[in-house]
């Protein structure tokens, strides 16, 4: 794992920017560090810096479905929902089998007005979901965290209860848990509608947070 992944597990965002930075100044050829940058940017609040890092990436020559599904989540914050809805179509299109960008398309799509398809959408991307929950244990953990926040779009309290029952009882890494809290977060801001629904959740979360941290 680099140390820029690392410090970014760690929700050290500044930091782990930093040592993109570093690391692009040592190696300016290297892939992905401009992508990894924008991410980290991204997180730590940095919108106009994430926009400029992924502008760059973007006019690479195939830029990944993770990072098309990253500037959808930028897009989100600042208020751009059809340039969400485009960026996560490209993300599914890119990798149709992964829920978590299903998901996002969903969301992008239902902040259009467009409910119809984006419970479509939201249908489409549970599946997904529950076809990979199978997978390994940090894995699994991650795709309850992406069931937990579908649901909770769908103000689907019970099942977002169960979501959340299962994640905390694999007792996850405690950047699965800052992960899934962060998405949550954002969820809460773009449509306020569900804070109900979601806070419960994002108070558990951070409650078995502050529990490790003693």
């Amino acid at each position: 794992m680099s140390r820029g992944l690392l410090l970014r597990r760690l929700g050290r965002y500044e930091d782990a920017a930093a040592d993109y930075s570093r690391a692009m100044e040592i190696d300016p050829r290297a892939g992905g560090h401009v992508a990894h940058r924008a991410e980290s940017y991204r997180r730590a609040g940095r919108y106009d810096s994430a926009q400029a890092d992924y502008r760059v990436v973007m006019e690479a020559e195939a830029p990944s479905a993770w990072s098309y599904a990253g500037r959808a989540q930028l897009h989100l914050r600042l208020g751009r929902f059809e340039d969400a809805v485009a960026d996560c179509a490209r993300a599914v299109e890119d990798d149709p089998d992964d829920g978590w960008y299903a998901g996002l398309h969903a969301l992008s799509t239902l902040l259009t007005g467009d409910e119809r398809e984006a419970g479509a959408r939201f249908r489409h991307a549970i599946r997904l979901l529950l076809e990979a929950e199978t997978g390994g244990r940090t894995g699994e953990a991650l795709v309850l965290g992406c069931l937990l926040f579908v649901h909770c779009a769908l103000r689907e309290r019970e099942e977002a209860a169960a979501r959340c029952d299962a994640l905390l009882g694999r007792v996850p890494d405690g950047h699965v848990i800052r992960e899934v809290l962060e998405d949550l977060t954002l969820l809460r801001d773009v449509l306020p509608s569900v804070a109900a629904v979601t806070d419960p959740f994002v108070q558990r979360l951070r409650e078995e947070q502050e529990r490790r941290a003693r």
